[in-house]
């Protein structure tokens, strides 16, 4: 994805946020390389990245992308609320948005998480999925989310 993006546009400003029962913005260094565990609750990276990008740009200047890779897990508590965000703040504010789900097989049962995201996905054009089941998927797929594409009608 980084390397899409910095090869594709000449000015390019990177965040990377990491969450658990609370989000928070970290360097892309700590990014790649912490591994944290705990609770999950989607929707505080989902508030943290819109309250960034009302804060920091302006949609008049920017053209925001947002991409996830997760396990699929979250709170139950929080699914409704999750969805809600996604479909209500971050999709209208971004060109794109790619999920990609890290599963242990392919055809492996969809997450819950999953399922409500294809939900979304069926009126929101920006939200594109994949399924990570293999290291070797990872470039595929990322690869996938941004081939040029035939617009919807």
């Amino acid at each position: 994805l980084r390397l899409f993006l910095w090869r594709t546009y000449d000015k390019v400003v990177m965040r990377f946020l990491q969450h658990t029962t609370e989000a928070h913005e970290i360097s892309e260094e700590a990014f790649f390389q912490s591994r944290r565990s705990g609770g999950t609750c989607i929707s505080t990276a989902y508030e943290l990245m819109t309250n960034i990008v009302a804060k920091e740009y302006p949609l008049s200047e920017w053209n925001i992308y947002g991409a996830q890779c997760t396990d699929g897990e979250n709170s139950l508590d929080d699914m409704e609320r999750a969805v809600n965000l996604l479909a209500e703040n971050v999709l209208p504010v971004v060109q794109y948005f790619a999920y990609a789900e890290i599963t242990t097989r392919p055809d492996s049962t969809p997450s819950t998480l999953w399922q409500l995201f294809a939900e979304v996905a069926r009126s929101h054009h920006e939200l594109a999925m994949r399924k990570i089941a293999e290291k070797s998927d990872i470039y595929p797929i990322f690869r996938s989310f941004f081939e040029q594409k035939e617009p919807r009608t």
